[in-house]
């Protein structure tokens, strides 16, 4: 639905797409939602032994640290919110919270469950993280009271102070991803399921940055920078690695395996092999096969 922005050359540019494309599924007359205060009627005091924990919810889940804090994980990422910061937890994404060292916690919290003809709408990222987000507040604060009432038209206002919300979320994203010059989690989780969607056919840097859409030369500094290392060489570990899965999972001859993955010269890929896995082709199926024997 969404429209596709084209020739992008930041990573703030990419959240921005990100974000023209939740405001315009959000504040589509197709899209249907729901919001749920969670028992909250204003900020809510925890208890000392509180902990929240799912395998991922099938809503959005907001939460806005009014006092104190707490810390967990969430997405396999570790967290930490003190008073100010906010959390946005796309569908779908574990976490485990718990207030740890706090002494205290009051919040603002509530899911949302937004569907575009049936579609669940996407997060920018799976986890937004919010630090400092006190101009999250009043948008929080009208979000509950206004699902608090009934009144006509609920629904469009609901979504009029979400795109409020959202938007200041996205503001804060890009500064830091711009201050920064790093590639965002979601860039990052895109450039590897680009990867595994690959499979062996040969991937090149430019192939890397149109899937960020950004340009070759801001994407490989903004790669060195979030993956410690040349972009280029991360290719040929993930080609690789994807090369010796094959060698212990068929029985092609190291030179068809070669050809498959891009290498007309047995040799270099052989040579290339051993300089990623530390082991020739054909000893690292055999050293494999050896201790997989034994289990």
């Amino acid at each position: 639905m969404a429209s596709d922005l084209k020739n992008l050359s930041s990573p703030g540019d990419f959240i921005k797409n990100a974000q023209t494309r939740w405001l315009e599924d959000l504040l589509s007359p197709g899209t249907r939602l729901e919001l749920r205060l969670m028992n909250l009627s204003g900020r809510l005091r925890m208890p000392r032994n509180w902990v929240a924990s799912s395998p991922g919810l099938s809503e959005h889940l907001f939460y806005y640290v009014a006092e104190g804090g707490f810390e967990g994980t969430a997405g396999g990422r570790s967290v930490a919110l003190s008073a100010g910061d906010m959390i946005w937890i796309e569908p779908g994404v574990p976490f485990s919270f718990q207030m740890g060292n706090f002494a205290s916690l009051a919040v603002w919290r509530f899911r949302l469950n937004l569907l575009w003809r049936k579609r669940p709408v996407a997060a920018p990222e799976p986890v937004c993280l919010v630090s400092p987000a006190k101009n999250c507040l009043r948008w929080m604060e009208a979000i509950v009271d206004e699902s608090s009432t009934d009144e006509p038209w609920l629904e469009l206002r609901l979504k009029g102070l979400l795109a409020s919300l959202t938007t200041e979320i996205f503001h804060n994203l890009i500064a830091v991803q711009v201050g920064a010059g790093e590639l965002s989690r979601g860039q990052k989780n895109a450039l590897i399921a680009a990867v595994e969607q690959a499979g062996h056919k040969r991937l090149r840097v430019n192939d890397l940055a149109r899937v960020v859409q950004l340009s070759p030369d801001y994407f490989t500094r903004c790669f060195r920078r979030s993956f410690g290392l040349p972009p280029r060489r991360w290719l040929v570990e993930q080609r690789m690695r994807h090369a010796a899965l094959r060698l212990l999972e068929s029985d092609m001859r190291v030179g068809e395996i070669a050809g498959e993955f891009g290498y007309p010269d047995v040799f270099a890929f052989s040579k290339q092999f051993k300089l990623i896995t530390g082991s020739s082709p054909l000893a690292y199926r055999e050293d494999r096969g050896r201790l997989l024997a034994k289990i």
